[in-house]
């Protein structure tokens, strides 16, 4: 439930899902998820009520190998955003982590989502949105590493000419 304190509409998303995992093997698992949510937003002053159903869910793999691990996946979802519109969102990710030594390992991430409103919303531009990570952490015990990443950030709205990034 999005219930901001300022003029904009309240929305609601409720729904369920059912997921499947399997490991095929040691090395290998999978899962599949799929479900639907009902999403409203209330009508506020000129922004007329809105609800819907969508599908959501997910298909993913994990490998674990002895000292590499492999995530692929790829998610739908249905939410309200932090302004307040129901959006459906699809995103893929990848990870990969790897330990070069027993007490040094790195990874890399990808990370692309795009974001739209629902097709009777009208008002929201569609968004893409990505990001990769880079980094390492070198564990001094138990309790004490230490890490660092590089994170680069990229998104583009619909009706805007120029994509923003970021890195750091």
């Amino acid at each position: 439930v999005y219930d901001p304190t300022d003029a904009t509409p309240h929305t609601n998303t409720t729904g369920a899902s059912a997921e499947w995992r399997s490991s095929a093997t040691q090395i290998t698992s999978f899962y599949v998820r799929a479900g639907a949510d009902y999403s409203t937003r209330d009508a506020f002053g000129t922004v007329t009520k809105l609800s819907s159903t969508s599908f959501n869910g997910g298909i993913g793999a994990e490998f674990r190998y002895p000292t590499t691990r492999f995530v692929i996946d790829a998610l739908r979802s249905t939410a309200p955003s932090s302004s307040g519109v129901v959006v459906n969102r699809t995103e893929a990710r990848l990870r990969i982590a790897h330990d070069f030594q027993p007490r040094f390992s790195g990874l890399i991430a990808a990370r692309a989502i795009r974001t739209s409103g629902l097709a009777s919303s009208g008002s929201v531009s569609d968004r893409k949105y990505a990001t990769g990570t880079a980094g390492f952490e070198w564990r001094a015990s138990r309790s004490v590493s230490i890490a660092g990443t590089y994170n680069y950030t990229w998104q583009k709205y619909q009706f805007t000419p120029t994509a923003a990034e970021s890195n750091g």
